[in-house]
C-alpha cells in the first residue's frame, strides 16, 4: 500500500508542478519583453535554480487551487 500511495503522490505533484509552470509562464507574459526574451528569462531561472523553481512551481501549482494567481484584478474606488 505505501508503495501504491507513493505513486499517487508522485503523479499529483507532477500535475501541480505543470499548473506551476502554467502560472509562471503567464507571469511572464505579462512582462514588457519579447517572446524570445520571455523564453530565455524561464530558460535561464530554471536553469540557474532548478530545484528551487520545481517546489515552488508545484507549491504554486497546489494553491492555485484556493489562491487564482491568474486572475485579473482591477481595483475600483466606489464599489
Amino acid at each position: 500500500m505505501a508503495t501504491i500511495g507513493f505513486n499517487i503522490l508522485l503523479v499529483t505533484l507532477g500535475i501541480y508542478l505543470f499548473q506551476g509552470l502554467a502560472i509562471a509562464g503567464f507571469w511572464v507574459r505579462r512582462l514588457p519583453l519579447p517572446v524570445g526574451g520571455q523564453w530565455l528569462l524561464l530558460m535561464l531561472v530554471f536553469l540557474l535554480a532548478g530545484p528551487v523553481c520545481v517546489v515552488v512551481c508545484t507549491t504554486a501549482g497546489l494553491f492555485d487551487l484556493w489562491i487564482d494567481f491568474r486572475r485579473q484584478r482591477r481595483r475600483t474606488l466606489v464599489p
